[in-house]
């Protein structure tokens, strides 16, 4: 057997190896693969797959290389920018990354490099640049569920609930059974003054995803704003049984007992949210407040300015 053939069988099991996420057996296959005399052609395929096998092993370095040797073999080869992106992003050099797929992004308009190009954008708060982009991907694929779903939540980021609202209910039309448009449906739904619609959409998310402590919390929220404390109450309590480390219902469950005026109850709620999560804005807030009204000035208005400072930097960030 040449060495051409002998290549092809040792990518072709290690493939399968990766497929079925062997990385150990996988990778045996690609190195001895890599000593062969191999096409270009056969040789791109190996250096992606080896440096995928690579970068799920931990060996970014490893991995980094190889990629940048495919793009120098093939410099119209996407895969090498989408997954030599993923290993600078695995780094924290979104910089960079963001400059490989919007170079991969100029060679072909793929959804999923473009996907992961708007949440590029969105960590680094390069908002209409990624409102830019989800627009476009809407417009070219029509109809697949996350350029909607992408598009509906950098609406809800920046407070627009009604541009949101038709591309949840697009994404949820195009995959019923996926709870994350029909979730954000009732959340736009409450964030337009339409508590009665979004209570509505819960019961569907919740007889998809029953064991999802997110859409409890967001259901206690919306029961909370409608005053139905008992059975906010409970939704927040069953949230916290899914998730005991789930600040937002803790804190949720604070503000039942804070706008009943039991601030005795509310308070270890909202300490336990804050020794969750330290920097929990509302929590901070609402604690502050309850100190303040005990006459702990000091304290009180130290969390409440807290809450002030992270609004004015909230409000930065989508300008």
């Amino acid at each position: 057997m040449n060495s051409e053939n002998t290549g092809i069988c040792l990518i072709e099991s290690g493939d399968i190896f990766l497929h079925e996420k062997q990385l150990t057996l996988a990778l045996g296959c690609y190195e001895r693969a890599l000593t062969l005399n191999l096409s270009t052609k056969l040789l791109t395929r190996l250096y992606n797959n080896l440096g995928v096998t690579y970068k799920r092993l931990g060996r970014l370095e490893d991995a980094k290389k190889l990629f940048e040797n495919g793009i120098n073999i093939d410099a119209t080869h996407l895969s090498f920018y989408a997954n030599l992106a993923s290993v600078f992003e695995m780094q924290g050099n979104l910089k960079h990354a963001q400059r490989l797929l919007e170079r991969a992004l100029q060679l072909e308009l793929r959804a999923r490099d473009a996907l992961k190009l708007v949440e590029i954008y969105q960590k680094t708060q390069q908002i209409q640049s990624a409102l830019k982009l989800a627009v476009t991907l809407t417009h070219h694929f029509p109809e697949v569920y996350d350029t909607h779903l992408t598009l509906g939540n950098i609406y809800a980021s920046l407070k627009q609930f009604e541009k949101a609202m038709p591309h949840y209910e697009k994404a949820v039309t195009l995959e019923p059974n996926r709870t994350q448009a029909l979730n954000n449906v009732g959340i736009a739904y409450k964030e337009l003054g339409y508590d009665e619609k979004a209570l509505k959409a819960y019961p569907a998310v919740i007889a998809l995803n029953p064991n999802d402590s997110a859409v409890y919390n967001n259901l206690g929220n919306l029961l909370r704003q409608m005053a139905n404390y008992d059975g906010a109450l409970q939704a927040l309590e069953h949230s916290i049984k899914l998730n005991p480390s789930y600040a937002d219902a803790y804190s949720n469950i604070g503000a039942i007992f804070k706008e009943q005026k039991r601030y005795d109850k509310a308070e270890p709620y909202y300490q336990k949210a804050l020794t969750l999560s330290p920097h929990h804005i509302n929590a901070n807030f609402d604690l502050g407040l309850i100190e303040l009204t005990k006459g702990n000035y000091t304290v009180g208005w130290k969390q409440y300015e807290y809450r002030l400072r992270m609004k004015e930097l909230l409000a930065k960030t989508y300008q």
